[in-house]
């Protein structure tokens, strides 16, 4: 029995004997005469195939991007070959281009997705959208100035947008074009001026190149309740930046107010710039050597040598140069230069607590260590982040709690709502084998703040060695959860939960 859904073949042999001319295509048609009349249902459907056309590939290609369509709202990577048969068949049309474009793109192939915006680029502009997806398809290729091009494209045909605004500002920012990201950031923020994290991304880089001009970016950030503390704290360091007499001097201090919010970058296009405007600056080069180091640039350390040839007896040169090899677990190294900055600033005593880190990391050195945090806290009776320090240094060098009890106390009653010290007092009564007392002091830590991590931890081994297993290990597991993966913290957490 013929399969109903295969064309017979008389209906192929009519096919094939169509040719393209009108004078043939009446003569091909008297010769099939004899096919049509004895097959008069087949003759009726290819009558309607030849009026919608004489070929069928209008009617698949329909069909295709019909599917197609039907298909990008859910699976847009299952539309691509539909809306690219479509493509094909209508190459004039700039909708079904894009349309294969963000079928290509979500299939993870940029190249075939830039191609086909390229293509609908030819025929008329872009919408908005278009122009950040071929943005976008060119940083996938590996085209970074072609990427910038696409955006400042779109906004000379789509002026101000405000996707294409801030695409455009950290797109050039990455590259380490600040001018055209100032650029767009002031346009953007101009037009959305409601929008905090765009004006805080335009006050910092204005940091580093204007501090004048972040001012009042910053004064508007001022009562975010996210923004504004960082804002506040970055004001108050450029008012005192602002007051210095020369430019190289006003940037030194901008820069170093960015090291101190974290932003190494912007700090070092700072500091650049000072010591370009003033290159026999000790301070500036220091703190050079400092944004480079924290940028894992090797260049820091020739920036820090530098800053202390030019000036070999002042304090901040041999204090970078010293936490420089302490950071880097080489206390040998760090012993001398910071030494020398002690001895160039005696009544600092935050430089004594970086000295006692590092005496204490050599052992046969405890005795000066701990005399070095005596020191210390001489120096800052009634200041709690020193004695803060100084009690999780006693503690990291596993003093006897003879000497870590009294710092721990002392940190408590300056600061006795600060969930850190609480926590260090708690770790400090677990080191002389008080849990109970630990377990109060603990609490009382999380009662402050139920996310303080460390809390969680010690509160878990006060409870474990009460033999309160259960509740231990909810601790340890909250531990785990609040503690950034790689912290001590969470390693110490999940490996006591792993304890049998």
């Amino acid at each position: 029995m013929q399969n109903p859904w295969q064309p017979p073949g008389e209906l192929v042999k009519l096919f094939a004997i169509i040719p393209s001319t009108s004078r043939s295509i009446i003569h091909s048609m008297e010769n099939a005469w004899g096919l049509l009349r004895t097959h008069w249902v087949r003759a009726a459907l290819l009558g309607l195939w030849l009026a919608l056309g004489l070929h069928p590939r209008p009617l698949l290609a329909e069909a295709a991007y019909r599917r197609g369509l039907a298909l990008l709202a859910r699976q847009p990577e299952a539309a691509l070959p539909d809306l690219l048969a479509a493509h094909r068949a209508w190459p004039e049309r700039a909708d079904i281009a894009l349309q294969a474009a963000e079928a290509a793109w979500a299939a993870q192939r940029p190249a075939l997705a830039l191609a086909l915006l390229r293509h609908a680029a030819s025929l008329a502009p872009l919408p908005a959208w278009a122009y950040a997806r071929l943005s976008a398809a060119h940083m996938a290729v590996g085209q970074p100035q072609a990427a910038l091009d696409a955006l400042q494209e779109g906004l000379r045909v789509h002026p101000h947008h405000p996707d294409l605004l801030r695409r455009l500002a950290l797109l050039a920012q990455a590259q380490g074009n600040d001018d055209l990201a100032i650029a767009a950031l002031t346009d953007l923020v101009a037009r959305r001026p409601s929008v905090p994290e765009m004006r805080w991304r335009l006050a910092l880089l204005l940091t580093a190149h204007d501090p004048q001009a972040a001012l009042p970016h910053l004064e508007a950030l001022a009562p975010h309740p996210e923004y504004g503390p960082s804002a506040r704290a970055l004001r108050d360091r450029l008012y005192l930046a602002l007051r210095q007499p020369t430019p190289s001097q006003r940037l030194t201090l901008a820069g170093e107010a960015l090291l101190a919010q974290n932003h190494p970058a912007l700090a070092a296009t700072a500091l650049r710039r000072a010591v370009a405007l003033s290159p026999n600056d000790p301070t500036a080069w220091a703190y050079l050597g400092a944004a480079l180091e924290a940028l894992g640039d090797n260049d820091g350390l020739k920036m820090l040598r530098h800053a202390q040839r030019l000036a070999p007896h002042a304090a901040l040169p041999n204090l970078l140069l010293g936490r420089y090899w302490l950071r880097r677990g080489h206390p040998e190294q760090a012993l001398p230069w910071l030494q020398a900055a002690v001895n160039a600033d005696p009544k600092n005593p935050r430089l004594h607590l970086l000295l006692a880190q590092a005496l204490g990391q050599i052992a046969r050195n405890l005795p000066r260590a701990t005399g070095a945090l005596q020191r210390a806290t001489a120096l800052a009776p009634y200041a709690p982040q020193v004695w803060q320090q100084a009690a999780q240094l006693a503690l990291g060098l596993s003093l006897p709690p003879a000497q870590t009890l009294p710092l721990a106390r002392r940190a408590a009653a300056l600061a006795p709502n600060s969930p850190a010290a609480l926590t260090l007092l708690g770790q400090a009564l677990l080191q002389a084998e008080d849990p109970l007392t630990a377990q109060r002091l603990l609490e009382r830590a999380l009662a402050q703040d139920p996310g303080y991590a460390p809390a969680h931890l010690y509160l878990g081994v006060a409870l474990l060695r009460q033999n309160q297993t259960r509740a231990a290990q909810e601790h340890f597991r909250w531990a785990a959860r609040l503690a950034p993966a790689n912290s001590f913290v969470a390693r110490q957490a999940r490996a006591w939960l792993q304890r049998p």
